[in-house]
């Protein structure tokens, strides 16, 4: 299992924990600390040593190193700045067959609710916020293409998505949970 951000406090001891942001990497720090005593390993993208203190991370196990020019591919990581195409490589590239996507839903500019705002002030991080509902066209757009690449890749794997979601994939090894006729 592969997480990120506040999906640590659902899933506090997954195989994998993802934190590319220094917002998300402050906040859970001290759970990823701890899921890390307990074998988890953190993932991050690779960054400058000062960068990385900034960020919380200095402690992560895989610093992933992108390629500003690659697609997606078996051993390596695509060009992606978003933490979903990421996890998927770090599963994939460590071995996966079959991926269930949970809460994967585009960030629907309705429902900004990408960290956790029960403990979060927003007052002063309204940017944050606008700076998500202003993406969220631009992430379809760029997660219909990501994750249409990663499946066609990894063509053996398996990829079901659950829950609602703002975008769709087409590849003959993506389906959506609630299509049983899907492949």
């Amino acid at each position: 299992m592969i997480t990120c951000n506040a999906g640590i406090k659902l899933c506090p001891h997954p195989d994998f924990y993802l934190a590319v942001d220094q917002i998300s990497s402050r906040e859970h720090e001290d759970a990823a600390r701890k899921a890390q005593r307990s074998g988890t390993r953190l993932v991050t993208l690779a960054r400058d040593l000062d960068a990385q203190g900034e960020r919380h991370i200095d402690h992560f196990d895989l610093a992933i190193s992108e390629d500003p020019k690659a697609l997606p591919h078996v051993g390596g990581y695509g060009r992606f700045r978003y933490s979903g195409p990421l996890m998927l490589e770090v599963a994939l590239n460590h071995g996966a067959t079959e991926i269930h996507l949970v809460g994967f839903d585009g960030y629907d500019p309705d429902r900004p609710m990408y960290f956790d705002q029960s403990e979060r002030d927003w007052n002063g991080e309204a940017s944050q916020r606008d700076d998500i509902q202003r993406r969220a066209p631009l992430f379809h757009q760029v997660a219909q293409e990501a994750f249409g690449r990663i499946a066609r890749a990894w063509a053996h794997c398996r990829f079901v998505q659950h829950g609602p979601t703002t975008f769709q994939v087409a590849a003959p090894n993506w389906r959506r949970a609630c299509d049983p006729d899907a492949a």
